[in-house]
């Protein structure tokens, strides 16, 4: 497995890409990521932002290994802030290949298309550290000739959501299980 971590770096922010073997030793215990990434959790910890991570972080960790040159969409950015982690954004996986995927899907995936998703721990918000994230990781996904689209989804009431993709360069597309759908073209004209 990749042993070698990436790194972003944004005005204000480092982010790092764990390695496989990182997210396997999250899944175990994930309020451990942050050690094994030489950063620091913030105080006070907040435990709900672990719910669910185990589970994220092993999934994430099986699709670093079965694409282990694909680290910038395959694996769970983590946003550090001064040494804290702060947060983490990332891509769903490899660009969607309908040649691939054709007998799994019916509809709604574009050739090209990744999904990015992120969260930002509570006492970090409203300080546009994630659009700051979200800004980059986007044009590092531009630079693969294979994405053609990036999308989201938010939850119907999530404003502070809908307003950071907006910033981003997104634009609402649709409504599917009552999450907004979103959309930036890799290379808008």
């Amino acid at each position: 497995m990749s042993r070698q971590r990436h790194a972003i770096t944004t005005p204000r922010l480092t982010l790092i890409a764990p390695t496989a073997d990182d997210l396997h030793a999250a899944a175990k215990q994930p309020n451990q990521l942050a050690s094994l990434l030489g950063c620091r959790t913030p105080e006070p910890d907040d435990q709900r932002y672990y719910k669910n991570k185990a589970a994220i972080y092993a999934a994430k960790a099986e699709l670093l290994t079965a694409h282990p040159g694909e680290w910038l969409l395959c694996t769970a950015w983590q946003l550090c802030l001064d040494g804290v982690l702060i947060g983490e954004a990332g891509f769903k996986g490899p660009p969607f290949d309908a040649r691939l995927y054709a007998a799994y899907f019916s509809g709604g995936y574009t050739d090209g298309e990744v999904e990015i998703g992120y969260a930002l721990r509570k006492h970090h918000t409203g300080h546009g550290y994630m659009s700051e994230a979200v800004t980059a990781l986007c044009q590092a996904a531009m630079q693969d000739s294979r994405v053609t689209r990036i999308t989201a989804e938010t939850k119907r009431g999530n404003k502070p959501s809908q307003n950071l993709l907006v910033r981003s360069g997104f634009q609402r597309t649709g409504w599917r299980n009552f999450h907004y759908l979103w959309a930036r073209q890799a290379n808008p004209s």
